[in-house]
């Protein structure tokens, strides 16, 4: 403690700070070894609080993950558990935690410290060239999103007015009712942005689609209040003109920390940094502070049981407002998503995403109750409507909408071109590491007379953005946009040039989440009509090290979701790294390619991509089949088991004939193996060979002795035989792992 005799010289002795015991509790605790009472100080109640909120909201979200509710349902279904309506009722919970007032303060100032920066971030996600990206389709969906809801809710306002049917206290502010009914159908950019990217739709047709409507729908509607603000404003004394200049330009604390991260550029460097070291603990502490914080305003038996008439005449014509403001929205929506030329179910589930509610929607309600416009058993209404609302249309976009659309029947194949058609694939880079092994099975495919056209996607992650993009660098002319291209594309235009007409690019860039990337390239196989699409997959050992772990490993989750929902053969290019990347020469380059065949759908898939290779004369194609020893099959299988066994050898012969006839330089080599003991060791020999490329089926048809050997896969993605391979070969530049997609 400090001396009397430390006071600074300037001090004065009149001065006087009066201390009331026990009006400033002690923030910390002397333990319950003496005695004290934790939840007494600041400090241990808020920390245990915090730790409540935790755990009920993770519970909650964990219970609900079935049903595919985003954090904002779950949290505010956390916080009417731990509220009054249920662990309330308990008389030590309630004293200890909501009754007593001593870290309300700190938690109320963390709450909204939490909103500040979550706001702040989503200016720094948000693109606002967005808005003069949006096409036709997208302004024409925003103007019906607003006209016809804004239109019924203020009919009906208008008809309760007349009718008197609103408490006094109510209609007497009838001015702010006007725009209190104006925000029941509100869902701006950042809520709708943030339920896209829970449920990994943000680079899908209905992510876009509802991405660029709501960006002009923000736009419009606050456009909108500006005016209605003003024209509000009839009287406008001395000294008011501050306040109505505020309200006409939407000055709030909420706009405050939008606008300074719209200065900030989104993306990286400064943009994805930010968002990458700060949003995980914005979201995860901060955030759910104030929606549970809010779910704990709501009363469920005070509601139900209307203790007031006023609050029960009023929460009656409330619910009928919030009921017209949701079907005008559904209904504007549909209606001009229709139009539009939007598919009815797309339409559908448009309207329900943009009757999703978050934190500008809560945080507007806020302000309402805060204004005396909407009482509390009324704000408890919007809070519950509001966790309906959005959590069903969560569990009805997941459960309705297919972001991959239908699959052809039976799959696009190489098998099923026809002589001397064009070949059209997908190619997808997410660096510049397997770009030469993509560049040499691209030049192994394309030959003369045999055309190939080929959609190079660049696969971007998204960060510290809000909008995914499918950016095209080449028009129609054939013109390739650089401004946006990354250079490493480069070497793929130069190859199209070297091949003087045989060979087409097309180079896309995709920015997008890679938890949903596959979106763009299952979309792009299926808009392109493509027979294979080619995605690269770094051997083991390769992701284990060097700067771009993270991006491998996320570029090696996007092939899983691929095989399951491309609509088209598959083809995972597996491939070494060097340390650094060495761009082929095509001028002269000979190719020695071999394929592994035991026979089935894949492998018949596989050795038809071979076949193409083989169609020129500097590749040497060398064939190893596997015959398996298969001892008499007993009378108990069945007739039916032993026709389609004979149905499927006979297509394998005859693959291998075509290959034989359609080759230069083709060498088909059987071997009789009887375990797996002695595949393992015939497969070993194909190291010796050094082979520049070897391509395997995915799946084995019968008899190839390899399901005993499933369990000791370690990447599923690539079969038994693709991660024997990537495990264990040294001297092979490459593996091409096919799946034909039933």
């Amino acid at each position: 403690m400090n001396n009397i005799d430390d006071e600074p010289e300037n001090a004065n002795i009149n001065d006087m700070l009066c201390i009331i015991p026990g009006f400033y509790p002690k923030s910390y605790s002397f333990g319950f070894i003496n005695n004290d009472n934790s939840f007494s100080h600041t400090i241990p109640s808020m920390l245990a609080y915090i730790s409540l909120m935790f755990f009920a909201s993770k519970a909650v979200y964990y219970s609900l993950r079935p049903l595919k509710q985003p954090r904002v349902v779950c949290d505010l279904i956390a916080g009417i558990i731990i509220g009054p309506s249920f662990l309330g009722n308990i008389k030590s919970y309630h004293d200890h935690l909501i009754k007593g007032s001593r870290n309300a303060f700190v938690l109320r100032t963390l709450s909204i410290f939490g909103i500040l920066f979550h706001l702040f971030l989503i200016g720094v996600k948000m693109d606002p060239k967005m808005i003069f990206k949006a096409g036709h389709k997208a302004l024409v969906i925003a103007l019906g999103s607003i006209v016809i809801p804004l239109t019924m809710s203020s009919l009906a306002l208008q008809w309760m007015l007349q009718a008197d049917v609103l408490p006094q206290t109510v209609s007497k502010r009838s001015k702010g009712l006007n725009f209190f009914v104006s925000t029941l159908s509100l869902s701006s950019f950042p809520v709708i942005a943030d339920l896209l990217n829970e449920l990994h739709l943000l680079n899908s047709e209905l992510g876009r689609t509802a991405l660029s409507a709501s960006m002009c729908k923000d736009l419009i509607r606050f456009s909108m209040m500006q005016v209605f603000a003003v024209m509000n404003q009839v009287n406008i004394s001395k000294g008011e003109w501050k306040r109505v200049l505020a309200d006409a330009v939407g000055a709030s604390y909420v706009a405050g920390p939008i606008i300074a991260g719209l200065v900030v550029p989104d993306g990286p460097p400064l943009g994805t940094a930010l968002v990458k070291h700060t949003e995980m603990f914005i979201t995860e502490v901060f955030l759910p502070l104030f929606y549970v914080g809010l779910g704990q305003m709501v009363d469920l038996p005070l509601l139900i049981s209307h203790k007031a008439k006023e609050d029960e005449s009023w929460a009656l014509w409330l619910l009928v407002l919030i009921i017209v403001a949701y079907i005008g929205n559904m209904t504007g929506t549909v209606v001009s998503s229709i139009y539009s030329n939007m598919a009815p179910i797309n339409a559908f589930l448009l309207g329900l995403t943009f009757n999703t509610k978050g934190v500008l929607e809560l945080l507007t309600y806020i302000r309402f109750y805060n204004n005396e416009i909407v009482d509390k058993p009324g704000l408890a209404l919007i809070i519950v409507t509001a966790i309906l609302e959005t959590g069903a249309a969560s569990f009805a976009i997941e459960s309705m909408y297919n972001p991959l659309g239908e699959k052809p029947k039976g799959g696009r194949s190489v098998q099923s071109l026809r002589a001397h058609s064009e070949l059209r694939m997908v190619a997808c880079v997410h660096n510049d590491r397997p770009i030469p092994f993509m560049i040499n099975l691209m030049d192994a495919l394309c030959s003369e007379g045999h055309p190939m056209c080929v959609y190079l996607l660049h696969m971007v992650e998204l960060s510290g953005r809000a909008d995914s993009a499918l950016i095209t660098h080449k028009d129609r002319n054939g013109f390739v946009n650089m401004s946006q291209m990354d250079p490493m594309l480069n070497i793929f235009i130069q190859c199209e040039k070297s091949k003087e007409g045989h060979l087409a690019v097309q180079p896309f860039t995709a920015k997008a989440p890679f938890k949903s990337m596959h979106h763009d390239v299952c979309a792009m196989a299926n808009d392109r009509n493509t027979h294979i699409v080619i995605v690269p997959f770094p051997r083991k050992g390769v992701m284990d090290a060097g700067p771009d772990k993270e991006l491998d490993q996320s570029a090696r989750n996007v092939v899983s979701e691929v095989l399951d929902g491309g609509p088209c053969t598959v083809g995972i290019l597996v491939y070494e790294v060097f340390g650094y990347t060495v761009i082929p020469s095509l001028a002269g380059m000979r190719h020695n390619i071999g394929v592994l065949f035991w026979g089935g759908v894949d492998d018949r898939e596989a050795l038809a991509c071979a076949a193409r290779m083989a169609l020129q004369e500097k590749v040497e194609l060398s064939v190893l089949r596997f015959m398996p020893v298969v001892e008499k099959v007993e009378e108990s299988n069945g007739r039916e088991n032993e026709l389609e066994w004979s149905e499927d050898r006979v297509k394998d012969e005859e693959m291998l004939e075509m290959v034989r006839e359609v080759g230069v330089v083709v060498v088909v080599e059987e071997v009789e193996v009887s375990n797996v003991e002695e595949t393992m060791a015939v497969i070993r020999t194909m190291n010796e060979k050094q082979h520049d490329l070897i391509v395997v089926g995915r799946r084995q048809g019968e008899g190839s002795f390899l399901e005993e050997l499933a369990e000791w896969c370690e990447f599923q993605e690539l079969g038994v035989i693709g991660d024997m391979l990537a495990s264990d070969f040294k001297h092979t530049n490459s593996i091409l792992v096919v799946q034909k997609q039933d």
